[in-house]
Formats: C-alpha cells, structure tokens, sequence
C-alpha cells in the first residue's frame, strides 16, 4: 500500500508537473502569440504611416501644384492686362500721330490756300493797277487830245 501510495504522489507529482508544462507552454505559446500580433500591429502601424506620409505628401504635391497653377493664372492675367495697357497705349499713340499728321496736312492746306488766296488777290490788284494805269494813260491821252483839239478850235477860231 505504501507502493500505491507512493505510485499515486508519483503520478500526482507527475500530472502537476505535467499542468506545470502545460502550463508554461501555453504561456510561451500566449507570449509568442502577442510577440506575434504586437509584431503584426507594429507592421500594421508602419504601414499605416508609411501611407499617411504618402498621402500627405501627395496632397501637399497636389495643393503644391495648384498654388503653382494660380500663380501661372496670375501671371498671364497679368500679361495679358500689361499687353492690354501698351496696346491701348500703342493704339492712342497711333490715333495722337495721326490727329498731328492731320492737322499738319489741314494746316498746310490752309496756309496753301491762303496763299493762294493772296497771290490771286495780289494778280487781281496787279490787272486793276494796269488797268487803272492804261485807264489813266487812256485819259491823259484823251485829255492831250482834248487839248491839242481844244487849242486848234481856239488857233482855228482866232
């Protein structure tokens, strides 16, 4: 009987052990398991960064370009209204030349025509001087005539 009885603490003592191992292996199992899933949520976490860097760098690259875009935009806007601003200008300059061009061709025009008008006045002053002068050389010669006839009716009558 003290066989059995020492048999059966044996077979406790080993069954104990047995729970102890058991025991430990599964804590070594739990252990690698949450080694395991921290590794995995490690990994996971990277990733998800890793994509968050990726994403943040895309839309910084994005709003990058758009600003870029805009900046473009106002610029050739402001081409565009500067080309505006000396084509008006080009085109006023254009307008003032030709308004002078135009003044200068009436001006001459005028002063051809003034002169005109004088040296037409002065052949019309010229054609009454010769003929007042003929006129005048007509009379003294009707005058002489008279004369001269005058002085043969008074030569005749005395």
């Amino acid at each position: 009987m003290a066989e059995i009885i020492r048999k059966d603490a044996e077979d406790e003592e080993w069954k104990r052990r047995a729970r102890e191992h058991e025991a430990q292996r599964r804590e070594r199992e739990d252990l690698e398991r949450r080694k395991r899933e921290a590794k995995e949520r490690l990994r996971q976490m990277r990733e998800d960064l890793a994509e968050l860097r990726s994403k943040d760098a895309a839309r910084k690259a994005r709003e990058q370009q758009e600003q870029d875009a805009k900046e473009r935009v106002c610029q050739q806007e402001e081409k565009a209204r500067e080309l505006k601003r000396r084509q008006e200008r080009a085109a006023k300059e254009q307008l003032r030349r030709q308004r002078e061009v135009e003044a200068e061709r009436k001006s001459r025009e005028a002063a051809e025509k003034a002169q005109e008008q004088l040296e037409k006045t002065a052949q019309e002053r010229l054609k009454m001087l010769i003929i007042e002068e003929k006129l005048g050389f007509v009379r003294g010669h009707w005058a002489k005539m008279r004369e001269a006839a005058d002085k043969r009716d008074a030569n005749a009558t005395s």
